[in-house]
């Protein structure tokens, strides 16, 4: 037995840190999804899925017909690709965004300083 025991706030961190690793990755990987185990995970690269983003692009009776699970099952971890993906495409708009602020200034220094 291992008992891991942790405050709720630890955990909230840990979340956090997990959820930010995959957020910046340019792609996230197929078994970043709790509920996907090793035989869909195989299932779902023999049909050219390997990132959430690609499975984030299936229909609900695509997965679950590759999976072999229910439609409710499916549609849950549909769900959850759609929506890492939302998150992933807000997050990166407002980086881009400060990115780009961030270079006005820079520019801004520089004629400042002639």
């Amino acid at each position: 037995w291992h008992i891991d025991i942790r405050s709720e706030g630890e955990m909230k961190r840990e979340v956090a840190i997990q959820m930010e690793a995959l957020m910046s990755s340019t792609s996230v990987p197929i078994n970043a999804i709790e509920g996907i185990d090793p035989v869909h995970s195989a299932a779902l690269k023999g049909a050219g899925i390997e990132t959430i983003e690609q499975l984030s692009e299936r229909t609900v009776d695509e997965i679950s017909t590759l999976l072999d699970v229910s439609l409710d099952d499916a549609n849950s971890l549909a769900e959850f690709a759609r929506k890492v993906m939302e998150v992933k495409v807000k997050q990166k708009a407002p980086g881009q965004s400060k990115q780009t602020d961030s270079r006005v200034e820079d520019t801004q220094d520089e004629e400042v300083e002639e």
